[in-house]
């Protein structure tokens, strides 16, 4: 027997089957990438999330709610169409299937509205395990289709179901787009599952990310810049326990200088930027940070493991070339200490997210870059700014992956 689905949105939590899915896919409204009625959708629930007392106080819906401000999409329907070529019409791709992750509440949403600009309709499994700001986000979400046009609201699908192989089989003979966030071993599964012959899979499994930190910037910096540097690599890290895919694992000290000078003011500001804000990983897994620093002493990776407090364990790291493989989470961080940051290219692979970064020359950066060729990170951001999400991600133009290029012939 078939899993049971429930349709979470629109409309009233209820049973739904696939003959009522057949159902809404044939009543579909024609939508074009960046529809005015669907601006004006995301910019009624960006006011309602900054309205709401307890999502203006949580970082991941508040960031949401800034990257749907009108400004954003205007921005994003300007490069959208400049990059589009005179002699193609950009053209939504039809259904897109989301998976998206349990361990970013505010995740969902991107992936939906993103979608729903190219002029897609979607149908989102919510994860089971939704935390209370994901329900939170879902609910708000739910108060903004409601006003908008019945053709606007039956755009979008927000389902709840248990894993079902067959199921998921059923939903993927629908969809034009997989969109999946999950890891290796998800990639597998949902690769496992056919899809339809012209069918896309939008996938970003497994992924490690990097900090870099100039020596002599960082000397240089003054009280304030050093208080703002702590303060962005606790957004980076810790605002999800150091388990989202840009949040950096290790954290090199570049160039000349006092690397131990720099260090103990460094860990120490951050430890005390997690105390201040409350974050205090539970006790197992403080003990969990404490055996897997041991394991890497063990194995003769490291001789120096420092705890700068219950949220903040840094292992030295003098093989930047090495992977770490799996971590804990909860503030566990490799340290190591590079002469160039073109030093840092061995640490990068296919698997890196993400390089954050402070005190480096944008021509710097873009030297890099271009020596890490195929290595390169698919993202080189200030830190703070690791989970700051765009229609960019993983290497990968998510609006020209949700839509296709119409070629024209010239007049």
């Amino acid at each position: 027997m078939m899993t049971e689905m429930r349709r979470l949105l629109p409309g009233v939590e209820s049973v739904f089957t696939l003959p009522e899915l057949d159902d809404w896919l044939a009543l579909g409204p024609t939508l074009v990438p960046f529809a005015p009625l669907v601006e004006d959708l995301c910019a009624r629930l960006s006011q309602r999330l900054f309205a709401h007392a307890q999502a203006r106080l949580d970082p991941g819906l508040a960031a949401f709610a800034f990257w749907l401000r009108p400004a954003r999409l205007t921005g994003m329907r300007r490069d959208f169409f400049a990059n589009c070529p005179e002699t193609c019409l950009s053209v939504p791709r039809g259904v897109v299937l989301h998976f998206p992750p349990a361990n970013v509440d505010s995740l969902f949403g991107y992936g939906w509205a993103l979608a729903l600009l190219a002029g897609n309709r979607s149908i989102i499994r919510v994860p089971e395990r939704l935390g209370a700001m994901g329900r939170l986000l879902l609910a708000l979400i739910g108060e903004s289709l409601a006003d908008s046009s019945p053709e606007l609201a039956a755009s979008s699908l927000f389902l709840s179901h248990a894993r079902d192989d067959r199921l998921t089989a059923e939903l993927s003979a629908r969809a034009d787009v997989r969109v999946l966030w999950g890891g290796d071993a998800s990639a597998a599964w949902l690769r496992g599952i056919a899809a339809r012959p012209r069918g896309r899979d939008v996938i970003f499994p497994d992924r490690q990310s990097l900090a870099a930190l100039s020596l002599p910037a960082y000397a240089a910096a003054d009280e304030a810049a050093r208080a703002a540097l702590a303060g962005g690599l606790f957004n980076d890290a810790l605002l999800f326990d150091q388990m989202a895919c840009s949040s950096p694992l290790l954290l090199a000290w570049v160039g000349e200088g006092d690397a131990t000078a720099a260090r103990d003011d460094f860990w120490g500001r951050l430890q005390a930027e997690a105390a201040r804000r409350g974050y205090l990983p539970p006790l197992a897994q403080q003990m969990a940070k404490r055996t897997q620093a041991a394991g890497w002493a063990l194995d003769g990776e490291t001789l120096d493991v420092r705890q700068w407090g219950p949220a903040v364990t840094v292992v030295s790291w003098p093989d930047a070339s090495k992977p770490a493989g799996a971590h804990v989470g909860g503030g566990i961080f490799l340290e190591t200490r590079l002469a160039a940051l073109a030093d840092l290219i061995p640490a990068c692979s296919a698997r890196t997210q993400t390089l954050t970064v402070f005190g480096f020359a944008d021509d710097a950066l873009r030297a890099f870059a271009v020596a890490a060729g195929a290595q390169a990170p698919d993202r080189i951001v200030p830190i703070g700014q690791a989970l700051a999400f765009s229609s960019y991600w993983d290497g990968l133009d998510l609006l020209r992956e949700f839509t296709r290029q119409v070629h024209l012939p010239r007049s």
